[in-house]
C-alpha cells in the first residue's frame, strides 16, 4: 500500500512538473512571438487535442536532446556515464510516458486556466472539442462534482451544533 501512495505521488508530482515545464516553454515561446509579431496580439488557444500532441511532442524532443548528450558523453569518456544525467534520462522518459496520459482535466488545470482570458479561452475551444473529449470532460467534471457532495451527518447532535455555527 506504501508503494502505490509513493508511486502516485510520484506521478503526481512529475505530471505537474511535465506541465509546469511545458506552460514555461509555451510562455516563452508565446513571449518571443509576442516581440515579433507585434502586430498580432491574440494568440490562438490550443484544442485538446493539439495541446496533448505539443506536450507529447516536447517530452519526446527533451528524452531525444537527454539521450544524445548521454551518447556524446558516452563518445568522449567511453563507457563511463554521469549518473545524473542517466537519472535525467530515466525523468524525461516517465514525463514522455505521462505526457500520453493526459486527461482533459489536466488540459483545464494545466492550460486554460493559465490563459489571460479564461473565459474568452474556453468559448474559443468549446466548438474545438470532439464528441469523445467533450464526454470525457462531463465524466471528468461529474466525478469531480460528485467528490464534493457534503455527506450526511451522524446525528442529530452533529446537525445541532452545525445549525448553531451556521
Amino acid at each position: 500500500m506504501k508503494k502505490l501512495y509513493v508511486i502516485g505521488i510520484c506521478t503526481l508530482t512529475l505530471t505537474a512538473s511535465l506541465i509546469f515545464s511545458s506552460s514555461a516553454a509555451a510562455a516563452n515561446v508565446s513571449s518571443k512571438k509576442s516581440l515579433t509579431t507585434v502586430s498580432s496580439k491574440k494568440t490562438a488557444i490550443q484544442s485538446y487535442s493539439e495541446w496533448k500532441k505539443s506536450m507529447v511532442i516536447a517530452a519526446d524532443q527533451r528524452v531525444l536532446k537527454t539521450k544524445l548528450t548521454l551518447e556524446q558523453q558516452r563518445q568522449v569518456s567511453g563507457a563511463n556515464t554521469d549518473p545524473n544525467l542517466r537519472h535525467q534520462l530515466s525523468k524525461e522518459q516517465l514525463q514522455a510516458t505521462l505526457a500520453t496520459e493526459l486527461t482533459i482535466g489536466d488540459y483545464f488545470v494545466g492550460y486554460l486556466n493559465k490563459q489571460e482570458n479564461m473565459q474568452e479561452a474556453v468559448k474559443s475551444v468549446a466548438g474545438k472539442l470532439s464528441t469523445e473529449e467533450v464526454a470525457e470532460l462531463m465524466l471528468t467534471y461529474a466525478h469531480n462534482f460528485n467528490k464534493n457532495i457534503m455527506q450526511p451527518l451522524k446525528s442529530a447532535s452533529e446537525a445541532a451544533i452545525k445549525g448553531a455555527l451556521d
